[in-house]
């Protein structure tokens, strides 16, 4: 399978798949897709898309995919998404690039799902990019008040806020 020859030739994934080769076998959904796939014809069933490639890994297929993807165990979704997003040669991608180079190889029920809540809980993305105005370090906030100003005269103008406004006996 030459996409898997790919994935395996880099350095960290080819940390990577022996252990998710191993942790597959221990994950309680995959055994059961796996009890599936063996189960019953390939053609036929709720487990149709899934099947066990050549090197032993569980896959996961649809009918328009060009390469198969390997099924995530549960404990081994984490390495795969720091492996995506914040590893030495990817850099800090957004949840489009890092949901797509997940899905390129991999496969795991809420995937994008997942992708979203790593990349929104990415520290050293809500303290370096400014696009996403939502800081997890900073909060943020206004010196200006919101409320309603009094205009008094041509030139001045008086604000009320109710914070300053409200007193407590």
């Amino acid at each position: 399978m030459a996409s898997l020859a790919a994935l395996a030739s880099s350095t960290t994934s080819a940390l990577l798949l022996p252990e998710l080769l191993t942790t597959q076998k221990r994950d309680p959904f995959l055994q059961q897709v796996d009890d599936g796939v063996t189960a019953r014809g390939r053609d036929q069933g709720v487990w149709r898309d899934f099947f066990q490639n050549q090197e032993g890994f569980l896959c996961y297929q649809r009918d328009g995919d060009v390469v198969p993807h390997i099924c995530v165990p549960q404990v081994s979704r984490d390495a795969v998404l720091h492996v995506s997003h914040g590893g030495a040669l990817v850099g800090h991608p957004g949840i489009t690039r890092t949901s797509a180079n997940i899905a390129q190889f991999f496969w795991w029920p809420n995937l994008f799902h997942d992708v979203v809540h790593f990349v929104h809980s990415c520290r050293t993305c809500a303290t370096a990019k400014s696009s996403s105005g939502l800081r997890l370090v900073v909060d943020s906030f206004s010196i200006v008040c919101q409320s309603s100003s009094l205009h008094i005269g041509a030139w001045t103008s008086l604000a009320l806020c109710p914070s300053l406004t409200e007193v407590t006996i």
